[in-house]
């Protein structure tokens, strides 16, 4: 009945652009090891344009990676372990501070990052200790550093799109 009072249409769920674009790279980049990742980090890919929606399924695919493992205690193991290789779980994070630091890395995706430091903090504290270097320091310095970034260049927009509007 109330679909009828108000033209009986279902609310859109349409997704965005960009939603789209995360999830058409998230196919292209599903198989593709650290290095293969570093590389198009780099810009040294000639095949992939490097995007926001490069980058964000990037961190995504970090997040979501579930492999079988037998010595994971739940039989599954995630991109990074705290039994990893060192270098192996080093070249990942280095990948994460990278990601952040580049121009076409958008505002949108620092939620991820942030996702992305919640799901491994395990992983993060791990290699702090065995390292003399701090990680989790870097992560959150360049955090803020990036969401400065994000917010100057909103606040930039804002202000030209005002002083054209006159």
């Amino acid at each position: 009945m109330i679909k009828s009072l108000f033209g009986g249409k279902e609310p859109s769920t349409k997704k965005s652009e960009r939603e789209e674009a995360i999830e058409a790279f998230s196919k292209i980049c599903a198989n593709w090891n650290l290095e293969q990742i570093q590389n198009y980090v780099r810009g040294r890919d000639d095949n992939h344009k490097l995007t926001d929606a490069g980058l964000a399924a990037i961190i995504l695919k970090f997040i979501n990676h579930k492999s079988h493992d037998k010595k994971a205690p739940n039989g599954h193991r995630r991109e990074f372990e705290p039994y990893d290789r060192v270098e192996r779980t080093k070249k990942g994070l280095d990948i994460v501070l990278a990601i952040m630091v580049k121009s076409e890395f958008k505002p949108e995706s620092l939620e991820l990052v942030k996702a992305f430091t919640e799901h491994f903090a395990d992983v993060i504290q791990d290699l702090d200790k065995q390292l003399s270097q701090t990680y989790a320091h870097k992560l959150k310095e360049t955090y803020k550093q990036a969401h400065i970034a994000a917010l100057t260049k909103s606040k930039m927009k804002r202000a030209l799109d005002i002083s054209f509007d006159k």
